[in-house]
């Protein structure tokens, strides 16, 4: 059986990044993609990719602020994650 963590607390912005990844989706599941030409496609993809990685940004903070919290559990997570690591 797979171990129940508390919902995380999400500040405004990282609701509002789900929010927006959310309907992206909604809005590309009910998309003709056949219908759409190549320049419709990729900005599509691109429109997901986008969400994507601002989700993962998300998840990156909730982890870190995670760890920081079983550091230390009196300090808040001060630490952001450099979401743009050099290449």
């Amino acid at each position: 059986m797979q171990e129940q963590h508390p919902a995380p607390h999400l500040t405004p912005a990282q609701a509002s990044v789900i929010e927006f990844a959310r309907a992206d989706l909604a809005r590309a599941r009910i998309t003709d993609l056949g219908a759409l030409d190549s320049a419709g496609l990729l900005l599509q993809v691109e429109r997901l990719r986008t969400r994507l990685d601002d989700v993962l940004g998300v998840i990156d903070d909730l982890v870190e602020e995670n760890r920081s919290s079983e550091a230390d559990p009196s300090s808040p997570a001060t630490k952001i994650p450099d979401r743009n690591p050099p290449v």
